[in-house]
């Protein structure tokens, strides 16, 4: 048996970042989540006693769209070993055969709510995340705006005179338009891809390293603090998993 479930997630964060949030949810939920390529693999998503008589096998894998991504979760039910091990032994019984057919109901639906509750979560967690951007002044009130439009015109007599630099003149007319000069986008762009995005996804698996330590999952903690100092050695998340991986007793 095979179903599938789809989320489209409206955000700017990277393919990466996605991935990176849906593999953080999965572990909470799943006995094994494993990264092939773009896509991730769980597998025993929510297992319990009643799990007994099914396997699945969940894929998923992220389409981007024009605003963002379209989630899709392929999802492999079927029988386990057990399962027919049930079956056969309470077949010439009353009813009892139909217990484990039962669970193995109840449990796809245990399932697809646990994977559709891990999409919601990501949805949640980034659809409004953006890149860090600067601040930008607010465009002049109207009869300040003809003021330094008056300035920008004598501004331009200047400069064509050589009295002022072209980067004099850029930054009036930035105040002027509440734009940012030529200088401020490339800074802005710059630190939003080397410090932005690595600061977020770094903090990202440190909370989530964080949540597996209270859990008392200490092993896949310290795993993912390893991976925080490894993927993103500078940032501030880094330091705070050196730290957290040092106070953490020897043996």
């Amino acid at each position: 048996m095979k179903f599938q479930i789809t989320e489209r997630i409206t955000t700017n964060v990277t393919l990466a970042r996605l991935l990176s949030a849906l593999e953080s949810q999965l572990r909470l939920r799943a006995d094994s989540v494993r990264s092939s390529g773009n896509e991730l693999v769980a597998k025993g998503v929510e297992a319990s006693f009643g799990s007994i008589n099914r396997s699945d096998t969940t894929e998923i894998s992220a389409r981007p769209v024009d605003d963002g991504f379209i989630v899709v979760a392929d999802v492999h039910y079927r029988p386990s070993a057990w399962f027919w091990v049930i079956i056969i032994l309470t077949l010439f019984t009353y009813v009892f055969w139909l217990i484990p057919i039962a669970f193995y109901l109840l449990q796809k639906k245990t399932v697809k709510e646990a994977i559709e509750d891990c999409l919601r979560n990501v949805k949640n967690e980034i659809a409004t995340a953006s890149t860090t951007q600067q601040t930008r002044p607010l465009p002049l009130a109207s009869s300040d705006r003809d003021t330094s439009i008056a300035d920008l015109e004598r501004l331009s007599g200047l400069l064509r005179a050589g009295l002022v630099t072209q980067q004099e003149f850029e930054a009036h007319k930035a105040k002027v338009f509440g734009t940012a000069t030529p200088q401020e986008r490339e800074e802005s762009k710059s630190e939003t891809l080397t410090t932005g995005l690595d600061n977020s996804d770094a903090d990202q698996l440190f909370q989530t390293a964080k949540q597996y330590a209270k859990s008392g999952h200490k092993r896949e903690a310290a795993e993912l603090l390893r991976r925080v100092i490894a993927q993103f050695p500078n940032s501030d998340a880094a330091t705070r998993a050196r730290k957290a991986l040092d106070s953490q007793p020897r043996g």
